[in-house]
């Protein structure tokens, strides 16, 4: 296997040449996690990559009025069940929410594997958790 050395690509590079490439890609990484964490740049469940999204026939706007009116309802029953100190919440949160989503758009369900393993798995903590 060939070496970047070996190659001699970077023997045909100045010392400075090779300072001047590695500072841009610095600046590429640190503007790049700048922007990102600024900008709070993340997809949210109701964008088109998230779960909720991939998973019902709705609009974004819907999806998301849904989720945020969701937060509320989560906090109190997640305030209700007496949990540990330390214990990790959001994953919680974020099941319940998708809960109420299902709940407001079941019939607009996709039938596909990835989806109906969601809606499997989220009936099974509906279920366990006593949720309606």
């Amino acid at each position: 296997m060939l070496k970047l050395n070996e190659m001699g690509f970077l023997n045909r590079l100045t010392p400075v040449q090779r300072v001047l490439i590695f500072s841009a890609i610095l600046a590429v990484v640190i503007g790049y996690v700048s922007y990102q964490s600024l900008f709070d740049v993340k997809p949210g469940p109701c964008s088109a990559h998230g779960i909720p999204a991939r998973c019902y026939h709705i609009s974004q706007r819907s999806c998301e009025t849904t989720w945020n009116k969701a937060e509320g309802t989560c906090k109190e029953m997640i305030q209700k069940l007496n949990l540990p100190p330390g214990r990790l919440l959001g994953p919680l949160e974020e099941k319940c929410k998708t809960a109420i989503l299902d709940e407001a758009f079941a019939q607009s369900r996709r039938s596909t594997p990835e989806c109906q393993d969601m809606f499997t798995e989220l009936e099974d903590w509906k279920r366990r958790n006593d949720f309606h």
